[in-house]
C-alpha cells in the first residue's frame, strides 16, 4: 500500500518496523515523565524536603538522557554504554527518591511512605542487570507509579483548586 520511501519515514508498514512508533512513544514518555517529575520536584519545595526536590530533578535529567542516549545507540555503539550508566544513576537516585519520599511530611504521609517503600524495593532489582531481576523491577514499579499518580491527584484535590474551564 504505502512504500518506506512514499512515506519518507524510517517505518515499513509491511514488514512490521515499528521504528517510527518507537521513537515517537519514547518522545512522549520523554516529555510526560519530566512534566510528572516537575510535579514532585513542587511539591518537594512545598514541603522543605530537599531530597524530593533534588532526586526528582535528577530524574528529569535522566529521563531526558535516556531518550538521548535511546537516539545516539542506533548510529553509536558506544551509546549503549552510556545507556547503562544513566540506568545505574537512575536506579541509585532511586533510592534517594524513596527516602525522600518516605521522609515527606504532609497530611498524606501514609501514601508517601508506602510509595517510599515500594521505590526502595523496585531500585535493587534495576542494578543488576538480568532480565529476570529487571522484570521484577518493573512489576514492582506498577503499584510505585499508580501511587505516585494516586499522591499527585490527592495534592491536587487538597489544594482546593477548582479543574480549569476549557
Amino acid at each position: 500500500f504505502f512504500s518506506r520511501y512514499e512515506l519518507s519515514l524510517p517505518i515499513d508498514l509491511e514488514g512490521g518496523n515499528v521504528y517510527f512508533l518507537s521513537i515517537l512513544s519514547a518522545v512522549v514518555y520523554t516529555i510526560t515523565g519530566v512534566i510528572f517529575y516537575y510535579g514532585f520536584n513542587r511539591l518537594g519545595k512545598h514541603y522543605k524536603n530537599k531530597l524530593l526536590t533534588i532526586t526528582s530533578f535528577i530524574i528529569m535529567i535522566c529521563i531526558t538522557l535516556f531518550l538521548l542516549t535511546l537516539l545516539m545507540t542506533m548510529e553509536y555503539s558506544f551509546a549503549t554504554h552510556l545507556n547503562a550508566i544513566v540506568v545505574f544513576i537512575m536506579s541509585i537516585n532511586g533510592f534517594f527518591f524513596g527516602a525522600g519520599l518516605f521522609i515527606t511530611k504532609s497530611s498524606l504521609a501514609t501514601w508517601y511512605k508506602l510509595a517510599g517503600i515500594l521505590q526502595l524495593m523496585a531500585s535493587p532489582f534495576f542494578l543488576i542487570r538480568t532480565s529476570i531481576t529487571q522484570l521484577i523491577g518493573f512489576w514492582l514499579c506498577v503499584p510505585f507509579l499508580l501511587l505516585l499518580l494516586i499522591l499527585v491527584f490527592k495534592e491536587y484535590k487538597q489544594s482546593h483548586r477548582p479543574l480549569p474551564h476549557s
